[in-house]
């Protein structure tokens, strides 16, 4: 094993801000002048996989890190050279003189970070417990399905990671306790109603008040988590918060919605972004089609988002077993 021992430059972080990585947000990129005036940048050159850093580090959890195939980067002045080896880019050694990454990265309480492969923060180890098996379990919630070849599929975009079970389990005690049958916008007349169609959306909703602290939680992840995502992705830069709903399907009843869009009445045609969010991931079947382009059945993780265009044909099908619970989040033009 080597490492490649690397002198932050002092545009490392962009930009320094003093609080602490919170679940989910993206890492601080760290760029530094390297050996051979080569410029290395973490969000350029960490391209696959997930990301080890680690404070206070010591070798055997270099080495453990290695052997599970994480790269890693440790953030301590007093890693010695010699304990890793010759130069290599699996290992980067950043010799934090001013402390400013440490704060931002580590504070008081931290050992060491996980980020994903999108350099987003996913799990945090305080010292307590066995590194090693800390380590296996955050890296077992990073597994993805083998690669497929796609010649088909909608425009959407998959997010792990925005809702931490404990914002779940709050949300889904919410929806349990105060659920109703859901309701659908139709134009009556020239006049826009809200009716039960229970042909077309046999389901049971909550709606989110917006003084209510369980949607400003939900506001500040997806501002905070999804809209960065959506700027990356899409060059989509502001809109605004127009509602979040509970929903749940259950096998029993075989809950499901017709295709539709999300923006085709007078009172929802600013919509722009719709925001699917899976609070639990033990059930069976569900998931959301985009029969406009292939027949592709869409389900994010526990926690995770699936965002899309208010323009696209949508359905969400029946679950075949359990019940999925669900927090939907529509994103307007401001």
């Amino acid at each position: 094993m080597s490492a490649k021992f690397i002198q932050a430059s002092p545009q490392a972080l962009n930009p320094v801000v003093q609080r602490l990585v919170p679940y989910g947000s993206r890492l601080p990129n760290v760029a530094m002048e390297a050996d051979l005036g080569r410029h290395l940048d973490y969000f350029r050159d960490m391209t696959h996989g997930p990301t080890l850093f680690l404070y206070a580090a010591e070798t055997d959890r270099v080495l453990e890190a290695r052997a599970q195939g994480v790269a890693v980067v440790v953030v301590d002045d007093r890693f010695e050279r010699s304990g890793v080896g010759e130069p290599d880019l699996d290992i980067w050694c950043v010799p934090d003189i001013s402390g400013a990454l440490r704060g931002r990265l580590f504070g008081a309480e931290r050992q060491a970070l996980l980020a994903d492969a999108n350099q987003r923060m996913v799990a945090v180890w305080s010292g307590a417990g066995v590194f090693s098996d800390w380590l296996s379990a955050a890296l077992s919630s990073l597994t993805r399905p083998p690669p497929q070849e796609r010649r088909d599929g909608a425009p959407v975009l998959l997010l792990p990671n925005v809702l931490e079970p404990g914002l779940r389990r709050a949300l889904i005690e919410r929806l349990e306790s105060q659920m109703v049958e859901g309701r659908v916008a139709i134009i009556d007349k020239g006049e826009t109603r809200s009716v039960e169609l229970p042909d077309k959306k046999p389901r049971r909703d909550h709606k989110l008040a917006k003084d209510d602290p369980l949607y400003l939680a939900c506001a500040e992840r997806v501002s905070r988590l999804v809209m960065p995502e959506l700027y990356k992705a899409f060059w989509i830069e502001k809109l605004r918060h127009e509602g979040y709903y509970l929903a749940r399907y259950d096998d029993d009843r075989a809950d499901f919605f017709a295709a539709h869009r999300d923006n085709n009445t007078p009172g929802t045609a600013r919509r722009r972004v719709a925001i699917s969010m899976e609070l639990n991931d033990d059930y069976e079947g569900g998931g959301l089609i985009f029969p406009e382009y292939a027949d592709h059945r869409h389900r994010a993780p526990a926690g995770g988002a699936l965002a899309f265009s208010c323009n696209l044909m949508h359905e969400a099908v029946p679950v075949s077993k359990g019940s999925r619970y669900v927090l939907l989040a529509f994103m307007a033009a401001p």
